[in-house]
C-alpha cells in the first residue's frame, strides 16, 4: 500500500481505498474496534498521525458505526445524517471541522465500496421537521466558516424541499459565486422563489435585484413593490432603500 500524505491535502477517497484493503482482510471490525483499526493502520500511514487519531476517534466515538447504519437503512446516508455526525465529531469530540468533514468523507467511500451504493448524500425531497430545522440551523455556521461547498449543498437540500431558506441561500450563492460560478439570472430566480413565499430577506434582495437589473430587466416598479413587502414586515434595510429610491426621480421613469 502507498503511504498515505498528509491529511488536508490526500483526498478521502485514497484514504478509504487502503481502509477498503484492510477491511477485506479483516472485515466489519474495522469500525467496531478502534484500537485495532488504529494499530492496522499505523503500519500504512504511519506518518500522519493526525490521520490516525482522527480515525480512531471516528471508531470509538461510534459515528463510522451510526453512519453505516444510517446508509444501510437508507441505501445511502442523507445529508441531515452526514451534518449531524459531522456536528457530533466537532462539537464532542474535538475534531476540527476540515478533520471531522474528511473523516466522514473517508467513511462515506469506504461504505459506498463495500456496499456498492451509487450515491452516498441522494437527494432529500421529503423530510421531517426535525431534519428541516438541522439543515436551517446549519446554514449560518457553514457561511460563517466560509464552508461554501456544504453552504450550496444544503441551500439545495432545502430548495428541493421547498424551503424560503434554501431558495436565498441557494440566491447568495449564485449572486457573490459560492462554490458555483457566479449567476445572476439564477440569483434573481432564486430570491423570487422565496420571496413569493413571504420571505423577507429574499424580497429584499429581489427588490435589488429589480432596481438594479441583476438578473433581470432593470424594473423600479417591481422593486418599489418589493421593497413595500419587506418593509411590511419590518425589514429595516427595505425601509431605508425604499425611502431613498421613492426620494429619486428615477422611479417615475
Amino acid at each position: 500500500m502507498a503511504v498515505m500524505g498528509s491529511l488536508t491535502d490526500e483526498p478521502a477517497g485514497a484514504a478509504a481505498d487502503l481502509l477498503y484493503e484492510t477491511w477485506q482482510k479483516f472485515g466489519d471490525v474495522v469500525w467496531r474496534r478502534a484500537s485495532l483499526t488504529r494499530n492496522l493502520l499505523s503500519d500504512v500511514i504511519p506518518d500522519d498521525r493526525r490521520a490516525l487519531h482522527c480515525l480512531f476517534i471516528s471508531v470509538n466515538s461510534g459515528a463510522a458505526r451510526q453512519l453505516l447504519y444510517d446508509m444501510r437503512l437508507n441505501d445511502g446516508a442523507s445529508t441531515v445524517h452526514i451534518r449531524r455526525l459531522e456536528s457530533a465529531l466537532y462539537e464532542d469530540y474535538g475534531l476540527a471541522w476540515p478533520y471531522a468533514r474528511w473523516v466522514i468523507q473517508v467513511w462515506e467511500f469506504l461504505f459506498c465500496r463495500i456496499y456498492s451504493y451509487r450515491y452516498s448524500r441522494p437527494n432529500l425531497t421529503v423530510a421531517t421537521k426535525q431534519e428541516v430545522d438541522r439543515l436551517k440551523d446549519m446554514l449560518p455556521y457553514y457561511l460563517k466558516l466560509e464552508r461554501y461547498d456544504d453552504y450550496y449543498e444544503t441551500a439545495e437540500a432545502l430548495s428541493r424541499l421547498n424551503q424560503p431558506q434554501g431558495y436565498f441561500a441557494r440566491g447568495l450563492c449564485y449572486l457573490h459565486g459560492y462554490h458555483i460560478e457566479a449567476n445572476d439570472i439564477e440569483a434573481y430566480k432564486s430570491f423570487l422563489l422565496a420571496a413569493e413565499q413571504g420571505h423577507s430577506q429574499s424580497q429584499y434582495a429581489a427588490a435589488i435585484c429589480c432596481e438594479l437589473g441583476r438578473g433581470c430587466t432593470t424594473s423600479y416598479a417591481r422593486a418599489i413593490s418589493w421593497y413595500e413587502r419587506a418593509a411590511e414586515q419590518g425589514h429595516e434595510a427595505a425601509t431605508a432603500s425604499l425611502a431613498e429610491l421613492l426620494s429619486t426621480e428615477d422611479w417615475q421613469s
